[in-house]
């Protein structure tokens, strides 16, 4: 491999964030478990993925679906888990 100049691919696990010191405030569950709608914009779900990239290292797509359509109507990515990610996604599927 030295020879060759060939350099293995290392990957580093993923660690958790550690806890947020700020109270976190509880939410009642509007939905319990009814996904089922009659038009468009009625339920919307979201979702944020990590994905790890060679060049970025870690970064975060963040999704909006509309449970009617089965189909995201927002989404935002950045190298950063932020407010700013969930607020950009927002944005967008209210655009859309």
């Amino acid at each position: 491999m030295k020879e060759l100049d060939i350099h293995s691919v290392t990957v580093n696990k993923w660690k958790a964030a550690s806890a947020s010191k700020t109270k976190v405030e509880q939410r009642p569950n509007l939905l319990k478990q009814d996904f089922s709608t009659t038009g468009l914009n009625q339920k919307w779900t979201a979702d944020m993925t990590c994905i790890q990239t060679k060049r970025n290292g870690w970064c975060y797509l963040s999704t909006i679906m509309d449970l009617h359509s089965r189909r995201i109507i927002g989404y935002s990515f950045s190298k950063k888990m932020a407010t700013d990610l969930v607020l950009k996604t927002l944005e967008s599927a209210v655009k859309n």
